[in-house]
């Protein structure tokens, strides 16, 4: 199903320019792979001109914090929770957290370890079609920034496997520097306690979710060799000149409150009935 018959399309494309046979306004504008369905879907535009609505779960833990998957980290959808948590992970760029490629690899065995944050939603009571940049908002500090925050959507089946969907990367700031807001790309906000609004638009994705399903949002330090793992403790002007003797820890910590609400959007569609 993946193929789509793109040499049935490559001879219709030609066909029209070097013969002037066939219609090319016939010819979809975008055509796009869904995962789950495994179906080529059609769109007037890329993102999809039918999203119905940004869903959002706000990252929250309960009892026990966030670390690992077995931890307490949960994703609350469509209203903040009332109660404040905060999540601390500790990275160490000697050990970076793994992450080979984009493909739908099961990453339930490496989300136990515990210098990672995970939360989890509560399975999907129905489908859903997401097509487009899944964005996550998070309110951040960083103790030997500055670092890297790297953020890995999975979906969790019903037989426990996560497979990967979608991953983004935003850049924070020592807690020892002054911050300006203007030179840091990802900032939206600060807080005069000193917490920092994250914005990290992630990889464009097309999937359906299923009934049953659950998405889970991973919060790490790196993900090598897929990214470049980042030092920690130096500034970005000086990464050319650093050597593996200058790889060192920092520790990162994730607020979500009524003030500080750490989330994630995924763009909702509804799908086109035509499929390839």
């Amino acid at each position: 199903m993946a193929a789509g018959h793109v040499d049935r399309e490559l001879v219709r494309w030609f066909k029209y320019w070097l013969h002037g046979e066939g219609d090319i306004n016939e010819i979809p504008l975008v055509r796009y792979f869904e995962l789950g369905s495994n179906v080529w879907r059609t769109a007037n535009a890329w993102p999809v001109d039918t999203i119905e609505e940004h869903k959002v779960w706000y990252l929250t833990s309960v009892d026990d914090p966030a670390n690992g998957a077995l931890g307490g980290g949960n994703l609350c959808e469509g209203s903040n929770p009332s109660h404040s948590s905060l999540d601390l992970f500790v990275y160490d760029a000697r050990l970076p957290m793994p992450c080979e490629s984009f493909l739908p690899v099961d990453r339930s065995e490496i989300q136990q370890r515990n210098e990672i944050l995970v939360y989890t939603s509560s399975p999907l009571p129905k489908p859903i079609h997401v097509a487009g940049s899944p964005r996550v908002v998070v309110w951040v500090n960083a103790l030997g920034g500055p670092t890297d925050l790297v953020v890995v959507l999975t979906v969790v089946g019903e037989d426990g496997t996560a497979k990967f969907l979608s991953i983004g990367r935003g850049f924070v700031p020592s807690l020892e520097q002054e911050v300006n807001i203007g030179y840091i790309d990802h900032a939206q906000n600060s807080s005069m306690d000193g917490w920092l609004e994250l914005t990290i638009m992630m990889r464009p994705i097309a999937v359906q979710l299923k009934q049953g399903e659950s998405i889970r949002l991973e919060l790490t330090g790196s993900a090598f060799p897929l990214i470049a793992r980042y030092p920690n403790h130096v500034n970005e002007n000086e990464l050319a000149h650093i050597g593996p003797e200058k790889l060192q820890i920092a520790t990162v910590a994730v607020a979500s409150s009524s003030h500080h609400p750490s989330r994630i959007y995924l763009p909702v569609i509804r799908p086109s009935e035509s499929e390839v």
